[in-house]
């Protein structure tokens, strides 16, 4: 099995998550991204989309920290609509929206499972 360097998760708004394929428990998280190869180094990016509530968010981050990830990136899926249409029998439309996740999240999403702080420093520059 090879060691996986970054791996991509995107969390359901049943509250389960999606992972290579399959659906699974929050709570499975860090065991199914063992199973895949993942280290502790492995940088985990997390699909959020915007129904899911800020205690499944925290879960997830627990999840996998406990596990030993402390790399967790939380982004936002991407939405794209597309507009068919059907001229054979009439002029009616249908939209479909599909969510993808983003091909590379922004740093500022970026989270750390530690408490420290960066000092912050005052004063001009």
């Amino acid at each position: 099995m090879s060691h996986l360097k970054t791996a991509h998760v995107t969390i359901l708004s049943n509250g389960m998550a999606f992972v290579d394929g399959n659906t699974v428990a929050i709570a499975q998280l860090g065991k199914k991204m063992k199973s895949l190869g993942a280290k502790g180094d492995t940088t985990i990016y997390v699909a959020v989309p915007a129904d899911v509530s800020q205690s499944t968010i925290a879960n997830v981050t627990r999840s996998l920290a406990s596990a030993g990830f402390p790399k967790i990136v939380f982004t936002k899926p991407v939405e794209r609509s597309a507009t068919v249409s059907d001229t054979s029998t009439s002029s009616q439309s249908a939209t479909t929206t599909t969510t993808i996740p983003p091909a590379k999240p922004t740093k500022s999403t970026k989270t750390k499972t530690s408490t420290a702080q960066k000092p912050v420093r005052s004063g001009t520059l």
